[in-house]
């Protein structure tokens, strides 16, 4: 039987020396690949905080407080937006600012969220104050401005 492939006894493999330094060289790019995949470098991904209206308090004469838990992460108020819907038409309103009436006269609306700690941050136990002028059931939907994702859902009936 003939043998298809000749060893050559001139021919060298890499210098232990170049293959120790590119070993370290693919342990490196790996290490920072994986550190940048991690840390989250990579991505620039913006999430939907998670939150919840604990509560729809009826005030009486149309005047609800929709009352908010907390906020994962903390969000600022002017980073969300308020959706109504009253079962024919939703209108959004603009980004919302603590303290800060809004007029939506489409639904005859009177928005104003309440910032008890005063740092433009929703946080447990602020509320937005709504003035509902005509009778109806509504959907107010918090909605977060960079993703568009809705935080939470409530219904209230006047």
């Amino acid at each position: 039987m003939k043998k298809m492939w000749k060893f050559r006894k001139d021919s060298r493999a890499v210098s232990p020396v170049i293959a120790t330094i590119l070993m370290v060289a693919i342990t490196v790019v790996l290490a920072a690949v994986l550190y940048v995949m991690v840390s989250g470098y990579g991505g620039g991904d913006t999430q939907t905080p998670t939150g919840s209206f604990t509560m729809a308090d009826n005030k009486g004469g149309g005047t609800y407080w929709l009352k908010l838990g907390p906020m994962t992460p903390t969000t600022n108020w002017d980073a969300c937006k308020l959706s109504m819907t009253d079962g024919s038409s939703t209108v959004l309103s603009s980004s919302l600012e603590a303290s800060t009436e809004q007029n939506i006269t489409a639904l005859s609306l009177l928005i104003t969220p309440i910032d008890l700690a005063g740092d433009d941050k929703i946080s447990s136990g602020d509320y937005i104050l709504l003035e509902l002028t005509d009778e109806g059931s509504y959907t107010f939907t918090l909605i977060f401005t960079e993703t568009g994702g809705s935080i939470d859902s409530i219904d209230v009936s006047y």
